[in-house]
């Protein structure tokens, strides 16, 4: 086999009961009840290849997934996950219907996701506070956004 070439075993071993956990968080997703599922662990351990069975015993038809990724890089990038789930959103499904639902949060989150000043060049980013009142403002929009 070239060594280019991705090996993935078909079979997720000894991940059972955190399956169990992850199908019982989107159970309550029926009763709409939005949900957030952090997994982490060290680089390896088939974080990757569990979200993948775990969205594909879900079935996406059902929910929506944003799925944010952070790297140990990322370390020193604040709010990594946050914006790569936001990029994400950005460049997949509807790109008007992403932008309306973020023009509100829109003048806060432009600070710390300047993708959005091509799309929204009439957006002016709100006046700066100090830091702590920045980041409580920060906060603020991005649950506004995710509500």
């Amino acid at each position: 086999m070239p060594f280019d070439t991705s090996v993935l075993c078909p079979v997720l071993i000894g991940r059972t009961v955190a399956l169990a956990s992850f199908e019982r968080v989107f159970e309550q997703i029926g009763n709409e009840q939005g949900q957030t599922v952090l997994v982490s662990g060290e680089a390896g351990i088939g974080k990757s290849r569990f979200v993948l069975e775990a969205k594909a015993r879900i079935g996406q038809n059902q929910v929506w997934f944003l799925q944010g990724n952070c790297f140990e890089q990322d370390r020193s990038l604040p709010f990594a996950p946050i914006l790569d789930v936001l990029r994400t959103l950005l460049i997949s499904g509807s790109r008007e219907a992403t932008l309306r639902s973020l023009v509100p949060s829109a003048p806060e989150l432009i600070k710390i996701l300047p993708e959005l000043v091509p799309w929204l060049p009439e957006l002016t980013p709100t006046p700066a506070l100090e830091p702590e009142q920045e980041k409580r403002r920060l906060f603020v929009a991005l649950t506004s956004f995710l509500l």
